[in-house]
């Protein structure tokens, strides 16, 4: 901790991270294992600037910068690729649509403030030219009771606490009834009545093929996939005292290794028979980065803006 009592670094047998604040303690810098990710904030602590680095690659840092209107929303983000994303809300300060390049989505909500519709596709002369909308229907209580998917709708029969009981399907003016309906258990769990679905103390044990055992603390530790005519396909997972995921044994052979950091996050996965290493950044409590490695070299990442 520092002399005003703020943690600054925090150390565990995989991993060290550190952090550094600004003058009203907030995070402006942490590091993990190589890994640093840099925040500048305005007066109002909203972030102005996100940026990821990673140590055996400064020259690949990934920058985003938001924009903001008078009343504090969002309205524009320069994504690290050198995209624009640009964002418009209604009186009501909700979204109304979002833009970038050539794409765009508009959305409509009604007087109860429910989204109604969502409109996407191509922006051409100031005009929208959807390629998909969706549309959202509620019942009197609010709770949804249809969506129309360009021409195909798809219905809601609910019980009084607002559970699905049956799903309809509908295109071109007609609506029918699908193989697709549900039950409860006392406890509230749900079971569609044309799948075999089993419940023990509240975990699911069995789902069609499915059979799934857990042990004393309510873990799952074992998953066994059963088809006719083929082998059973069986996957062995193996938990910390912190109820961190440790190990994964496959079907195919594969064993699994997980690591964390001292805050109970998610830093990477490997397996040595495949030589594949999968490695997570993070923003707070949010994936910011997954960078996949295979024999040590990357192979693929990908990113999150939040």
């Amino acid at each position: 901790y520092d002399a005003a009592g703020r943690l600054t670094e925090v150390t565990s047998a995989t991993s060290h991270v550190q952090l550094e604040y600004d003058l009203r303690d907030r995070v402006v810098r942490e590091w993990l294992n190589g890994t640093l990710l840099t925040r500048q904030f305005d007066d109002t602590a909203r972030t102005v600037t996100r940026t990821l680095a990673w140590e055996d690659a400064s020259d690949d840092a990934l920058t985003s910068t938001f924009s903001y209107s008078a009343a504090g929303e969002l309205q524009q983000v320069h994504l690290p690729d050198g995209a624009e994303l640009t964002l418009v809300h209604d009186a009501a300060g909700r979204e109304a649509s979002r833009s970038g390049g050539a794409f765009a989505q508009h959305r409509e909500y009604d007087v109860m403030g429910w989204l109604t519709r969502e409109m996407s596709g191509q922006q051409q002369d100031g005009r929208l030219h959807a390629s998909q909308t969706r549309e959202y229907l509620y019942d009197g209580a609010g709770n949804l009771a249809g969506v129309r998917h360009n021409r195909e709708t798809r219905g809601y029969r609910l019980d009084a606490t607002g559970r699905v009981l049956s799903v309809l399907s509908g295109g071109t003016g007609r609506t029918v009834d699908t193989d697709e309906a549900y039950r409860y258990t006392r406890n509230g769990l749900p079971q569609e009545t044309s799948r075999l679905t089993e419940w023990q103390a509240g975990r699911l044990t069995q789902h069609e093929d499915t059979h799934y055992q857990y042990d004393k603390a309510g873990r799952l530790i074992r998953k066994q996939v059963v088809q006719p005519g083929y082998r059973p396909q069986v996957w062995h997972y193996r938990w910390d005292s912190r109820n961190q995921l440790r190990v994964v044994d496959t079907p195919t052979g594969e064993r699994w290794f997980y690591r964390y950091d001292p805050f109970g996050r998610r830093t990477g996965k490997r397996c040595e028979q495949t030589q594949d290493d999968i490695r997570y950044l993070w923003d707070g409590d949010q994936i910011a980065e997954v960078r996949h490695y295979r024999n040590g070299e990357r192979i693929a990442r990908r990113h999150w803006v939040h």
